[in-house]
């Protein structure tokens, strides 16, 4: 089979070599990759187009192909891609911020020529991503081979231990961990049953034991101590260089003394009544793959907040609370994904409560009636508390028995029904569900900072990733 790869390998070398498993009985035509490894693959894939990350995140075509004569889209192919136009349109906010919207959707069109070109002239029979496409051009090669019946491969991670979650479509997640996980549904697996690895990821948690998310450990590393200092000495070094530090020093001290997110946060924030009935809300940080495209039209994370308002029981409110990375990454400035009110329109529902960011995580998971999200880890470590979870999202943990799917207030008022009326989750269905974790998934990695959460060999996760792909292949 002809393949493209879309952003497979990077620190992790053991990518390349799946890559050179796969070669064995299929042709890589096309491979987006970081330019620095290119003299490094091309002696083991001669003929295959390599692209740059960056220069595709710019609309650049890889060296050396002629785009004269691709044929430009027309509006039949957009309208057939109109389900996917706003996910791009967010995706290429992302990475150009200052575009307008004409501009965003010009350079939508340009990328979809493009690669509407390249699917053309190479024709591949399958795509594969290392997990789910979430930067414009990634998606524009998703949806162009769902189109046009492509198979597409990709991987979930879920950060228990080290599980790799195989599928083809991330609104469909893994089929073989559906089809397990309702099999289990009515067994009765001890945890001497489920895997070493699963069994101590649960202990550690059970009973209500709050342990840090790998995001959040990972951001605490980076934007503390003395790798903070190193990352901030980087920026003065490099503003030095390109005359920019007076303009960001007028801006930095502008937005301290006038309107930013966290002063408008604090303002609208009221202090959390813990006895009373509630759900809680924590958001996603955004600009990110766990909300677009994985969070599917809730990436509008204030539509997830008014679809549940709208559900909610009578008496009942929801206390949300921002997520603790989101004004460190992108700073307390205004932004697309957190614009001038944004608080202010959520404090405005008439059940809906901002709580301060000093708030106990721990109380607040502790003292609700139930965890909503659109995929955020704060879902799954309610289940594992035994707690109702509702996600609007894709994600891997959705075939849990304690989780409730919604898309809209009706099926969340049902959710929020159940609830109410005193459903809860059993710690056998969660075992049960531990085992169908355990029975359908890998272990592996895909990306650096996941790789510290594996026991494996290098060869052992090569091994693993590239039967998944060959039999997927096969199939």
């Amino acid at each position: 089979m002809r393949l493209f790869l879309v952003q497979w390998g990077g620190e992790e070398k053991e990518l390349f070599d799946v890559a050179k498993e796969l070669q064995k009985s299929h042709e890589i035509v096309y491979w987006m990759q970081s330019r620095e490894h290119f003299s490094l693959l091309r002696k083991d894939f001669p003929n295959a187009v390599f692209h740059d990350v960056r220069d595709a995140l710019n609309g650049i075509p890889a060296s050396g192909v002629d785009t004269s004569n691709f044929v430009k889209v027309d509006s039949n192919l957009l309208k057939r891609l109109l389900w996917a136009e706003s996910f791009i349109m967010g995706m290429i906010t992302k990475h150009h911020s200052d575009f307008t919207e004409a501009q965003k959707l010009e350079f939508y069109h340009e990328l979809l020529n493009y690669w509407k070109g390249m699917f053309d002239v190479l024709k591949p029979e399958a795509i594969i991503f290392p997990m789910t496409p979430h930067t414009a051009p990634d998606f524009i090669i998703y949806a162009l081979a769902r189109l046009h019946g492509i198979k597409t491969l990709m991987f979930y991670a879920t950060e228990v231990s080290d599980r790799l979650l195989f599928m083809e479509d991330f609104t469909a997640g893994s089929a073989l961990f559906e089809r397990t996980a309702k099999e289990y549904q009515g067994k009765s697996f001890a945890l001497s049953d489920i895997p070493p690895d699963l069994h101590a990821y649960y202990r550690a948690r059970a009973g209500g034991n709050y342990v840090t998310p790998l995001s959040l450990r990972l951001y605490k590393k980076d934007f503390k101590g003395k790798n903070f200092l190193l990352k901030k000495g980087r920026v003065l070094i490099e503003s030095l260089r390109d005359l920019s530090l007076f303009p960001k020093a007028i801006r930095y001290i502008s937005r301290q003394l006038g309107s930013n997110l966290k002063k408008e946060y604090e303002r609208v924030s009221v202090e959390p009544d813990l006895t009373a009935k509630f759900v809680y809300l924590p958001l996603q940080y955004q600009p990110e793959a766990t909300t677009n495209p994985l969070g599917g039209i809730f990436m509008d994370q204030i539509r997830m907040v008014k679809t549940v308002s709208e559900a909610l029981p009578k008496d009942w409110f929801i206390y949300v609370k921002e997520h603790p990375s989101q004004w460190g990454r992108q700073t307390t400035k205004f932004n697309f994904f957190r614009c001038k009110g944004y608080y202010d329109t959520l404090a405005k529902f008439p059940n809906v409560k901002i709580v301060p960011m000093n708030t106990k995580t721990e109380a607040l998971s502790g003292g609700c009636q139930a965890v909503v999200t659109n995929t955020g880890t704060a879902g799954w470590e309610a289940a594992l508390r035994l707690k109702p979870t509702i996600t609007f999202g894709y994600p891997w943990y959705m075939f849990c028995p304690s989780v409730f799917r919604v898309s809209d207030v009706a099926s969340a008022k049902q959710a929020l029904t159940n609830i109410s009326r005193g459903f809860k989750p059993t710690e056998q269905a969660l075992i049960n569900f531990l085992a169908a974790l355990g029975h359908s998934s890998i272990h592996g990695y895909l990306e650096a900072h996941t790789k510290q959460l594996s026991k494996i060999t290098k060869e052992e996760a090569t091994r693993n990733i590239s039967e998944v792909l060959r039999e997927a292949l096969i199939a």
